[in-house]
Parts: structure tokens; C-alpha cells; sequence
């Protein structure tokens, strides 16, 4: 069964991602995982200058999810161009860069750097930073942010470029349109939930912050409003993450528009379960006589 997808100038063999900071660069799971089993594998966030993140704890399992405080901790450009790219070559598997800056400058120099990287499939523009110009607002929940930020990009990156959306705004109609309007090739829909998980003994924050990312099974069907909103409105390519770990999970995102699926708390809980999914999608397809673009989207469709 077939399961190639295009997103944007990059063809995956199929539509599994690993989600950046849930996969490492891939080279880490070697002998543990099978990273050449994914379609594309996003790596650890990168800054131009390294970043050591927030203070432990750093991570909370709930009842349903997990809640992350990791920072973005990882390497500056230098580093992951000189010595963790050449270490990704080897996988036989696309790469995709997630960039963050603390300026829309930044994003446009870490494009550029990038740009001349052949390795480097594609970038996936998370907005989710806070605008150390603009009193730590986070740029996702500006759509003028998140316009200049994939303009600069898109001018800048000659490949696919996939923006990063935050689930946390009024409508993320608003914010998808300012990035497909600014040049993204394909939106992730979406970042992780803000929440917060309390120690009852301590009477505090589980995690070093009083906030953190919320992920996992208990999201999927609010981030999977969001693909389908999105989706109806502008019908564009979208990339879903938030709660996948069954099949059914992924069939859902497919009808509501997603064309591609990025896994991120299931590598913790199953590094191989991805490898399962994808063999049990072709069985799926196969079996109801089905193509993936004919699932993509079909919501509301007539069987």
C-alpha cells in the first residue's frame, strides 16, 4: 500500500514525524527504536546560541498526559550544523530542523544558515517563543508575529516551510491564515496546551514552572477540532499532532484533514509504536479499498 505524501517540495515515504524534542535527532534511538521506520524526523528545537532550558523537575505525568517544562533546551546553529546533521545523514530517514528565535531576525538567520544545508529537508518554524522585543508575548498569538516571522523565512529558506502553530488563542483560523498568506508551504496544528500539574503535599508546581506543555491522549479531540477548522476553512496542507497512539486516532486526524501525523508523547510511552501504526494504516487502506488522499479530508463525505 502506498503511503507516500508531499508536504511542500519534500515527498515522504509516509506520513508518520517524529515531533521535535520527543525523537532526540533520531541518531539516539538506534538499537532501541527504528528511526528509518518514520517518514520525517523533527529535531531538538535550536536558537543561534545554545539554550540550557528551565529548571527541573522538567516533566509530570498526569492521569491522561504528560505536562513539559523542557525550555528548548539544545544546541545553538553552530553545533547542530557542524556536528549533529552529519550524525543525522546516516539515518536513512528526511530531516526536518525546528527553529526558534527570540527576534524575527533570528528566524530569518537560522533560515538562511540552514538554506545552504542540503540535508536539511525542511523547517518547521515554531512560533511558540516568547518576543523578548515585545514583553515576552509569545509570537504565536500575534498573526502580525507570525506573518513577518514566516515572510522572513520563506524569503530565506529555498524548501519546504512548515509553521508551528500554538493551540493557545481565540481562533487559530486567525494564525493560519497570517501563515499560509506569509508562504508556508504546511502548518503543525498544533503545539502543546498550556497546563499545570499540583503537588498537593508541597502545595506547588510539580514541574521547576508554574506552567507547562500539556500533551497527550486527553488532548486529541480539541487539537483535532483544530485540524478540521482549519482544514474547512482553507483547505490547506496540515500536518496533526496531539493525542495519537491508536489507529483510530490517526484515521480521525486523516478524515479531518490532516495529510501527515506527528507523534510525540507516544515515543515515550512506545518507541515502537509507530512502526505498528504505520503497518496497521496500510493494512487499513488496503482492506476498506481505500487511498490515503481519498481518507484525507473526507469528513462528511458519503461512504
Amino acid at each position: 500500500m502506498n503511503l507516500n505524501v508531499q508536504i511542500g517540495s519534500m515527498s515522504l515515504p509516509n506520513p508518520f514525524i517524529a515531533a521535535s524534542g520527543t525523537y532526540g535527532y533520531g541518531v539516539e534511538w538506534e538499537g532501541l527504536s527504528t528511526p528509518d521506520e518514520f517518514g520525517a524526523i523533527v529535531g531538538k528545537g535550536i536558537f543561534i546560541e545554545p539554550k540550557t532550558g528551565n529548571p527541573s523537575p522538567r516533566l509530570a505525568e498526569t492521569s491522561c498526559g504528560l505536562i513539559n517544562s523542557i525550555g528548548l533546551e539544545g544546541p545553538g546553529i553552530d553545533n547542530f550544523i557542524n556536528e549533529i546533521v552529519p550524525q543525522m545523514k546516516q539515518l536513512d530517514v528526511l530531516c526536518i530542523a525546528n527553529i526558534n528565535g527570540d527576534s524575527v531576525a533570528e528566524y530569518g538567520d537560522l533560515a538562511r544558515r540552514l538554506d545552504s544545508v542540503e540535508e536539511i529537508a525542511a523547517v518547521e518554524v515554531n512560533v511558540s517563543c516568547p518576543n523578548l522585543e515585545s514583553s515576552g508575548m509569545t509570537f504565536g498569538i500575534n498573526a502580525s508575529s507570525v506573518s513577518e516571522i514566516t515572510k522572513i523565512v520563506r524569503s530565506s529558506f529555498t524548501r519546504t516551510v512548515i509553521v508551528k502553530l500554538t493551540p493557545n488563542v481565540t481562533d487559530i483560523r486567525v494564525q493560519a491564515k497570517a501563515a499560509l498568506d506569509a508562504g508556508a508551504d504546511a502548518l503543525t496544528i498544533a503545539n502543546t496546551w498550556v497546563g499545570m500539574a499540583i503537588d498537593v503535599h508541597k502545595r506547588t508546581s510539580r514541574i521547576g514552572r508554574d506552567f507547562g506543555g500539556y500533551s497527550g491522549a486527553a488532548i486529541k479531540p480539541i487539537t483535532l477540532k483544530l485540524v478540521y477548522e482549519v482544514y474547512k476553512e482553507f483547505g490547506c496542507t496540515i500536518i496533526g499532532s496531539g493525542g495519537i497512539y491508536e489507529l483510530f486516532d490517526c484515521l480521525e486526524y486523516f478524515i479531518a484533514g490532516a495529510r501527515a501525523l506527528m507523534l510525540g508523547t507516544v515515543n515515550f510511552i512506545d518507541p515502537m509504536r509507530m512502526a505498528a501504526l504505520k503497518k496497521e494504516l496500510a493494512e487499513f487502506l488496503e482492506n476498506e479499498k481505500l487511498s490515503l488522499d481519498e481518507l484525507i479530508g473526507s469528513y462528511g463525505s458519503s461512504v
